[in-house]
């Protein structure tokens, strides 16, 4: 793994998504999920190394933060474009809490600024570090914490997803900051078509979040070769089935599965948001 520090010219990305912005304290991750869909970004960095090999840490973000705040908040004509209070969703293109925020606390410090200026946050991650900051969590007024779950079996989790806290330790954490008074939601993305278990994990998160997301698997260039790997040696039954929903994009098949989604929301009385096709 090879890690760069590296000064950041800007640390706020208009986006398209559902937050004004995104913030991205690092670029990379350790967690080397296979099916990631953020190995786009490689192509903005001319490394000899591939997506998953290397990390670049913003060492400068909380800086860069602070003074672009301070140039939205002081232009009116700017800051009137928001209905409400500017959002932001940290971390669109690397998880926030892998193993480097540890050491460097890059996350800690963009969420003291934030807190400072009564963003509304979305923060979404696969890490159990995320706990750490609970007193921060506390200081604002809008804010929702998501945790990625794919599969519930730590073992075959760690198949897709080798180098990140287990299913275990994700729900277990997100049932601290449910009990904390923290909104927690989960985002099931991917699913995992026949392994990804939809009736048991709303059984087991019912009580734990106020929400759940589900999207399916980005098969964008090479998104979907991690995937096609693990399932040739794992699940060799399931490499066709695959093949047949997902080459072409079989509605039926995802048809059929946001019923049993709307059918299991309406069982648990859990709020869903459902992003695939």
């Amino acid at each position: 793994m090879k890690i760069r520090e590296i000064k950041a010219k800007s640390i706020l990305t208009r986006t398209g998504l559902s937050t004004d912005f995104s913030l991205n304290p690092y670029v990379g991750c350790i967690h080397k999920c296979v099916y990631c869909y953020a190995r786009f970004m490689k192509r903005f960095r001319n490394y000899p190394e591939e997506w998953g090999e290397f990390v670049d840490v913003k060492t400068n973000a909380p800086e860069i933060l602070e003074k672009e705040i301070k140039k939205l908040f002081s232009s009116r004509k700017l800051f009137s474009n928001f209905q409400k209070r500017p959002s932001i969703f940290i971390s669109s293109v690397s998880d926030p809490y892998q193993s480097l925020e540890k050491k460097y606390k890059l996350t800690r410090k963009c969420l003291e600024i934030l807190s400072k200026y009564n963003f509304s946050v979305f923060l979404l991650t696969k890490s159990s570090l995320v706990f750490r900051d609970l007193d921060l969590f506390k200081k604002f007024k809008d804010l929702e914490i998501g945790m990625t779950i794919t599969v519930l079996d730590d073992k075959i989790q760690k198949l897709f997803e080798p180098y990140s806290s287990s299913s275990s330790e994700r729900i277990k954490t997100l049932e601290k900051l449910h009990k904390a008074g923290i909104k927690t939601c989960a985002f099931i993305g991917p699913i995992l078509p026949f392994i990804t278990n939809l009736p048991e994990l709303f059984k087991v998160l019912k009580d734990k979040i106020d929400g759940i997301s589900f999207d399916s698997l980005n098969t964008k260039g090479k998104n979907f070769d991690g995937v096609a790997n693990i399932l040739k040696k794992n699940f060799p039954e399931l490499s066709p089935k695959y093949k047949k929903i997902l080459f072409p994009y079989d509605t039926n098949y995802w048809n059929d599965l946001r019923k049993e989604i709307l059918d299991l929301s309406k069982k648990y009385n859990m709020p869903v948001e459902i992003y695939f096709k």
